[in-house]
């Protein structure tokens, strides 16, 4: 299609607009018409086994012009099609994957199906999936193992593990503090109360996640100090560099399994990234790498990680307690926009044993210590009990396990 404008016709009609003007602007277009595709399916979604509390995914191929689908559920394979609530432990729900996160075994017998339709094709559905979800079983050590002596006492434990657990604490959605801009170190800051992470499990990530708005992101310095008291820079300048230019906002995360430095993001930095983790130590900083009070304790050999706030599964019970997220902008360009909105601490933790309510035969013979002289009330669910039979032969305990998801 070709169109010719003449400069000094401030409206063309339809006939004006193919005119032969003397002078003028000539603008020449390439439309491409593709036939529309019917919209199909070229993998239906297959049918998943999973232990209780493990993740499953129900994936549909799609092929055609425009294709779209989302998701349907039905209890049995009798029960009506509904819509699979966009929320946990669903996720994807609009997409062409659905994954349902620890399922529980309420799930099991749960059928799935794609709904889904094109730019020329109406609304179709796919086969439906069946989700199998087996039961817990409960799975004890003994120590010692084998036969012990009557009178001898025998440490009984549950070994089923816990599901991997995602917890969240946020901020006010609406901080609205202003970051001064003045290069000021004394900055901003917010605190954050962790509570009711367990001891004894294996923090796999912690992630910050921040919310601000600011017309130079490579002027801000940022640090997070944990309830151990030990600092660690996550923004340095990003990352020593300045900045590439103006920003409309920061909005980056800070993860423990993050490998991208905040200078492969650009504006708005919404990406996950590893701390800059500058320390008076790295690279003759030539700013303060925190706010007064919040200058970094990590050292050279662990930068750009989360090691110094994260203590070991003995005492991961640490974590708990108050986070602080302080920052300065440390270029003075009077900016009085600029503004700290929220962040907030997702922390992913495993590894936590499972308990569960145990019984004994009459007369109790089970204990909560190892001397055997404290009685276990047959109601309080624990990992550990210790049993002192009271008779000889063989003697039967039973458990029901719960795993924070399931029950055996």
């Amino acid at each position: 299609m070709r169109v010719r404008v003449k400069y000094t016709t401030p409206v063309l009609n339809g006939t004006q607009a193919c005119a032969a003007y003397t002078f003028g602007e000539t603008e020449d277009y390439r439309v491409t018409i593709a036939q529309c595709v019917p919209a199909s399916i070229t993998t239906q979604p297959t049918s998943q086994t999973i232990a209780c509390a493990a993740n499953a995914t129900f994936t549909v191929g799609l092929a055609g012009s425009l294709p779209t689908a989302y998701w349907q559920y039905r209890a049995t394979a009798t029960s009506p099609w509904l819509p699979v609530p966009n929320a946990a432990p669903y996720s994807g729900v609009n997409t062409n994957t659905l994954t349902i996160t620890m399922a529980p075994s309420t799930l099991n017998g749960y059928q799935y199906r794609a709904v889904y339709q094109g730019a020329c094709t109406g609304v179709d559905f796919s086969s439906p999936a069946t989700l199998t979800v087996n039961p817990l079983v409960a799975a004890v050590t003994k120590s010692p193992a084998g036969n012990v002596c009557l009178g001898s006492v025998q440490q009984l434990s549950i070994s089923n593990t816990q599901p991997a657990t995602i917890v969240t604490f946020a901020s006010a959605p609406a901080l609205n503090i202003t970051i001064p801009d003045d290069g000021s170190t004394t900055g901003v800051s917010n605190v954050i109360a962790v509570s009711g992470i367990p001891a004894g499990v294996l923090i796999t990530d912690i992630k910050i996640k921040m919310n601000l708005t600011h017309s130079w992101a490579g002027d801000m310095v940022v640090a997070v100090k944990a309830p151990n008291t030990n600092v660690l820079n996550l923004a340095y300048a990003l990352n020593g560099t300045g900045g590439a230019g103006p920003t409309t906002a920061f909005l980056p995360t800070f993860s423990k399994n993050a490998t991208a430095l905040t200078t492969t993001g650009t504006d708005p930095y919404s990406g996950t990234f590893a701390a800059d983790g500058y320390n008076p130590t790295t690279g003759d900083p030539t700013v303060p790498t925190g706010p007064n009070g919040f200058i970094p304790t990590s050292t050279a050999a662990t930068r750009n990680t989360f090691t110094d706030l994260i203590p070991t599964a003995a005492n991961s019970s640490s974590l708990n307690g108050n986070w602080t997220l302080a920052m300065y902008d440390y270029f003075d360009d009077f900016t009085t926009t600029n503004k700290f909105n929220n962040w907030s601490i997702e922390i992913t933790y495993t590894g936590g044993l499972a308990s569960g309510v145990w019984t004994s035969p009459t007369p109790n013979s089970l204990f909560t210590d190892a001397a055997a002289t404290v009685p276990y009330n047959g109601t309080s669910s624990v990992n550990t009990v210790y049993a002192k039979p009271t008779t000889a032969g063989v003697t039967n305990y039973t458990v029901v396990v719960n795993n924070g998801v399931c029950t055996s």
